[in-house]
């Protein structure tokens, strides 16, 4: 009896295959979780951008010490934003990250609205909460925009290299005592 090379080839190539199915499977899932952690990203980031805008619901009240208490709640979420910022700019599509980028140096703006003199005047912080809401508002369009786009269609291109935009602000704000 000759040895039996046509079921073994079959074996192999049937085996073969299965794993070649099993690793393409894995490939797409990590696909998926990589697709949905930029998702999760951009939402923290619009979260948090949120936050801040809802601190301002009348700044022209702004004055004395609601200015300082006012600053202190600014500088811990323009800290949130910060931190949202990082993963969107580092991993999102070139559109997600320039928005990204806009709304973190409008939230850092603000901030630093709070720290100047009193020289800066309340009408100086509505133009730059506007600015804010607009930045979100384009990052937002810009993240709906990639969730409706199939990763196939997106043009992507290498990762953000510089982590303070030219005349931004490289500080974190202080984290508010709340003991």
């Amino acid at each position: 009896m000759a040895f039996p090379w046509d079921v073994l080839i079959a074996g192999a190539t049937t085996l073969g295959a299965g794993l070649g199915a099993a690793r393409l499977q894995t490939h797409a899932d990590l696909k998926r979780e990589r697709e949905q952690r930029r998702q999760d990203a951009s939402f923290a980031l619009l979260a948090s951008l949120d936050e801040l805008i809802r601190l301002f619901t009348a700044p022209e009240t702004y004055s004395g010490e609601v200015r300082s208490t006012m600053g202190r709640a600014a500088a811990y979420a323009v800290g949130s934003v910060h931190h949202a910022a990082i993963p969107v700019r580092l991993a999102g599509s070139p559109a997600v990250r320039a928005a990204a980028g806009e709304a973190r140096q409008a939230a850092w703006d603000i901030y630093d609205w709070f720290q100047s003199d009193s020289s800066a005047t309340v009408d100086d912080l509505v133009r730059l909460v506007d600015r804010l809401k607009g930045a979100s508002d384009a990052l937002a369009s810009a993240v709906e925009h990639e969730i409706s786009t199939p990763p196939s269609r997106r043009r992507r291109t290498g990762p953000v290299s510089d982590t303070v935009p030219p005349g931004g602000s490289s500080r974190l704000p202080a984290t508010p005592d709340t003991t």
